[in-house]
């Protein structure tokens, strides 16, 4: 099954793909191009009518590292396997998060073709530079790329928060993580966050205070005086996958932040 994205120019040197799931928009990827080489941040989830090799190839003929932000298939799509085979492109992703990616895939795409990404990891673009930071919990190798000249991130979920699902971490990890993104960005109050799924903050970037949000709201969870609501089940769909991911959840809201996470895997 292909699909179509559509394009959004969101700076000079930034546009946005967003592939939309039935009627809504859905999942963004972000293509970022430097004076010497280009990046693509996160891949979207089907085989798409334009490839993204192709719509990069439109509007740039540079070298291209394609980052991926984690595991989940609708941020490391049909696309990749097309990626990776690319004249000029090379794909970067967390190893942590390789049973996630070929577990959703069923791909056999191997560690070679998907280079890791650790902690600091620099991507130089010539007039600017992307630093990795991990911020880990929706899955074990979640990333964010920020560029500090620019005043602007690429944070894929680390903000709109799935936190129940077999595989992420506790919620405490997340929340150490957290504080320690929150040191790196102390000194730039004007950092904006491109998220994986803009549609949901009205198709624009989220400031900086959506890290002291959801520093509060874990913490609020953590201490036992906030609990949020038990997520329903649909009637007749206790079999369903999206059912089961979210049974024993709770949705917790907090101003402009939300997370689900499960009681037992505070800790």
């Amino acid at each position: 099954m292909k699909t179509t994205h559509t394009v959004v120019q969101e700076g000079p040197d930034l546009w946005r793909f967003n592939e939309a799931q039935g009627e809504r928009p859905y999942v963004d990827s972000y293509l970022l191009i430097g004076t010497e080489r280009a990046v693509l941040i996160d891949a979207l989830q089907l085989e798409q009518e334009v490839s993204l090799v192709d719509e990069v190839r439109s509007r740039t003929c540079l070298p291209v590292d394609v980052l991926l932000t984690h595991g989940h298939p609708d941020h490391a799509g049909a696309e990749v396997a097309k990626l990776a085979s690319a004249e000029g492109f090379t794909v970067y992703m967390s190893h942590l998060d390789m049973p996630i990616y070929s577990g959703f895939s069923g791909g056999d795409i191997s560690n070679e073709k998907i280079h890791d990404i650790r902690e600091g990891d620099i991507w130089d673009l010539g007039n600017m530079k992307l630093i990795a930071y991990q911020l880990a919990g929706h899955t074990p190798g979640s990333f964010v790329f920020v560029d500090f000249e620019g005043n602007r991130a690429f944070a894929g979920d680390v903000f709109g928060l799935w936190m129940q699902l077999p595989h992420s971490l506790p919620l405490t990890a997340y929340f150490e993580d957290l504080k320690r993104f929150e040191e790196v960005i102390a000194d730039t109050p004007e950092m904006v966050f491109y998220t994986g799924h803009l549609p949901q903050s009205q198709n624009k970037p989220r400031s900086v205070s959506v890290c002291r949000e959801m520093h509060e709201l874990c913490q609020m969870i953590i201490d036992g005086t906030y609990e949020g609501e038990p997520v329903p089940v649909r009637s007749g769909s206790e079999n369903d996958r999206m059912a089961e991911l979210m049974k024993g959840a709770r949705s917790a809201k907090y101003n402009s932040v939300r997370m689900m996470y499960r009681p037992d895997r505070i800790k």
